[in-house]
This record gives C-alpha cells, structure tokens and sequence, in this order.
C-alpha cells in the first residue's frame, strides 16, 4: 500500500527499464512504456489460457467489432495487428472484411497459436511499429487492431 515506499525502491535499481516502468507506474506517470521483454514474457506466459479469458472470463466482444466495424471489407490483404492467438481473424474472415490475412505479435506463444489456426498467410513476431516502418508495412489495404493500442511505443 506504500506506493511512494515502493517507486523509491524501484528507482534504487539505477537504469533497469522494468523498474522505471514499475516505478513510473506505483507514481501513476504513464510517461514510461512497458519494456519490451516485459510485454514478451507476460504474453509468452498467457498464451495457453488466453482465449478462455478473453472469452469466458472478460468476455470481450473486441474481436468481434472491430471486424463488424469492417464488415464486407473485402480487402485484398489485411494485417492484424498484434494478432496473439489468432481470436480477431476467425471475425474479420467471417465478417468478409478481408480476402487474405497476416499477422504479427510481440509474443512468440501468441505467434505460434495464430499459425496454427490456419487462417493467417504469415504471422510475424516483432513490435507493430518497427514491423510497419519496415518494408512490409506498405503492403497492406486493412490494418486491424482489437487490443494493441495501449502497447504502442511512444
């Protein structure tokens, strides 16, 4: 309950990304982005139970509309961006919004269970922004996102 107490201690491990982020957080400052090999290792770890959560648990209707926002789409190529397990491109096939679909996730346990849905073309590991500034990025006529925005990097 100490938040102070705790950002001081944080602040005490010198230049480490994880507890600047941490410490930003105990201090309520959303200036710090969650390092990048913290979001990795989270979502690595949750890909087993992640569909089950989302669904049952949170029962999140995010995939859903946003290929209902896309509905009859038809795009020639789509990317789903930070594809994890694969849950938002069964919705945009099923709503027609796009003809051929790729993927790409900061998590390689996410990765891995897109592909073996059998829906996406390709999926990529690697962070959305570098992916889209590289050449592939161009290539796209729908990029659609259900829960990745908050990751984004500043």
């Amino acid at each position: 309950q100490d938040l102070a107490g705790a950002a001081d201690a944080f602040e005490k491990c010198g230049d480490d990304a994880r507890a600047k982020f941490w410490a930003a957080c105990c201090r309520g400052d959303p200036s710090e982005d969650a390092p990048i090999e913290h979001l990795e290792a989270l979502y690595d770890g949750y890909a087993g139970r992640y569909d089950a959560h989302l669904s049952d648990a949170l029962r999140s209707q995010a995939p859903a509309l946003v290929a209902e926002s896309v509905r009859g789409a038809k795009a020639r190529k789509a990317l789903d961006c930070g594809c994890g397990t694969g849950l938002s491109g069964r919705a945009l096939f099923d709503a027609e919004a796009c003809l051929q679909l790729e993927g790409v996730d900061l998590s390689e346990a996410m990765c891995e269970k897109a592909r073996a849905t059998g829906l996406y073309e390709d999926v990529a590991k690697g962070e959305l922004c570098a992916f889209l500034s590289g050449a592939a990025g161009a290539n796209y006529d729908l990029l659609a996102s259900s829960d990745v925005v908050p990751y984004v990097r500043r």
